[in-house]
């Protein structure tokens, strides 16, 4: 008795993929002669050198001539969805009726896709909404516009000499000289625009070309070097925050950029904070190791003027500061593009707030005192340099720093109150902004 294939359905197309071990598997349509959905483990390249797999599914239309099978590409799924697939092979079903070659189908239904140049199909991707980050979820985050600009820039200068190349005529003579010799002057730059123009065309499979020209190449590219951060002038805080503040930011960047200055935390712990790890009543923010650059959680004392800024902050989930144009927080890059898009490139960097902070700090003396909250106010010696060290989440290397697990919570709840303070002198602009932007939404 000959098998039955069932017809295929959404569910069954989203369930398709390579048993364990396995990169490939493939599924018929009962429903549709010839046509067959095919999931296969793909290699993509990540930004550090190394590659990963992802699951890409294509459509295919079988056909025999002369008593040879071949196959034709349809589409990817799911961008062409099931009843799409189907009515594309039905009409490759026409044609092979009239031409068993295809070969007229190949030439009229292939003309588009094979004049298509390298420089029209990676601009496409890069302006696609749906192109962009993959996610563990199987979605995509999408591309940060700043970082859209800087590589179609990129593109121009390094690769805009073979933008004209056919798709199908590339090779990887075309791209790997430009980018290697790119990465001895840029070398970061360059590593994300190969990682862009992997993504690109490995979207362009089978589409357009039956592999990417990238598969397994392995670029020289220049050392990463430390950018040295612009070194902070106390008499320019004022302007620089308020630069920043009155800036084209929106308002969520704007107050991560405020939390850094009260808690001297990192862009990305700013950017990615959480409701559920503040406690207001204790005054504390505490962020879980899986968030810190040291892999070690962290507790940070909030000054008076941080405290009257979150409780006056509305809350719109579970971020602080949530993304406007994807589910999830703001990017760290979006508080380096608010500093850029103030003006203050090559002056000023996210970053360089902990760099100035950690300066002033380690040279402040002060006489024992106490406020009318029963707060240190004042203190007989300079701040530890432990405090120091614990605030801005670094370990010492040595082994004392090893050891030493100490959180001088007290020590430095009173430190910040007094760094808070000193902003306050500094930069008027930051404690006015943090107690009326946010009400005012």
């Amino acid at each position: 008795m000959p098998r039955i294939t069932m017809p295929l359905t959404p569910k069954s197309c989203d369930a398709l993929k390579p048993a364990a071990g396995k990169k490939l598997a493939r599924k018929s349509d009962g429903a549709t002669p010839g046509l067959l959905l095919e999931a296969r483990m793909v290699n993509q390249n990540k930004a550090d050198g190394g590659t990963r797999e992802v699951l890409c599914k294509w459509w295919r239309w079988r056909y025999r001539h002369n008593g040879k099978d071949s196959t034709l590409t349809i589409g990817s799924y799911p961008a062409t969805t099931l009843a799409a697939a189907r009515d594309k092979a039905h009409e490759m079903s026409e044609s092979f009726r009239k031409d068993p070659t295809m070969s007229a189908y190949r030439q009229n239904g292939g003309s588009a896709t094979e004049s298509v140049t390298f420089g029209e199909w990676f601009y496409r991707w890069l302006d696609d909404p749906k192109s962009g980050v993959s996610r563990s979820d199987g979605g995509r985050q999408p591309l940060h516009p700043a970082a859209v600009r800087q590589v179609r820039s990129a593109f121009t200068r390094i690769l805009g000499s073979v933008a004209d190349v056919r798709l199908a005529d590339l090779t990887i003579g075309h791209i790997k000289p430009q980018v290697e010799k790119y990465s001895d002057t840029a070398p970061v730059l360059a590593r994300r625009l190969k990682q862009y123009v992997s993504r690109c065309l490995l979207e362009a499979v089978p589409e357009h070309l039956s592999d990417t020209p990238l598969r397994g190449a392995e670029f020289k590219m220049g050392a990463k070097r430390p950018q040295p951060h612009p070194e902070l002038v106390e008499s320019e805080i004022g302007q620089i925050i308020s630069a920043v503040l009155g800036g084209p930011a929106g308002a969520e960047v704007k107050g991560a950029y405020i939390l850094q200055w009260w808690t001297l935390c990192r862009p990305g712990e700013a950017a990615g904070a959480r409701w559920d790890e503040f406690d207001l009543d204790a005054g504390t923010w505490t962020i879980p190791g899986e968030r810190m650059k040291m892999g070690l959680a962290t507790t940070r004392p909030l000054p008076r003027q941080a405290l009257a800024f979150l409780k006056a902050l509305p809350r719109r989930g579970p971020w602080l500061f949530p993304s406007q144009r994807r589910e999830g927080p703001i990017s760290s890059n979006s508080i380096s593009g608010a500093v850029c898009g103030a003006g203050l490139q090559g002056r000023h960097t996210p970053h360089s707030i902990r760099h100035f902070s950690s300066s002033w700090l380690n040279g402040h003396y002060e006489v024992l005192e106490r406020d009318e909250y029963g707060d240190i106010t004042k203190i007989n010696r300079p701040f530890h340099p432990d405090w120091i060290e614990r605030q801005l989440a670094h370990v010492p290397g040595t082994i004392r720093g090893v050891y030493n697990r100490a959180e001088y919570l007290p020590e430095r709840r009173f430190m910040m109150q007094v760094w808070a303070n000193h902003l306050d002198t500094l930069a008027p602009d930051l404690r006015h902004f943090a107690q009326l932007f946010y009400i005012n939404q």
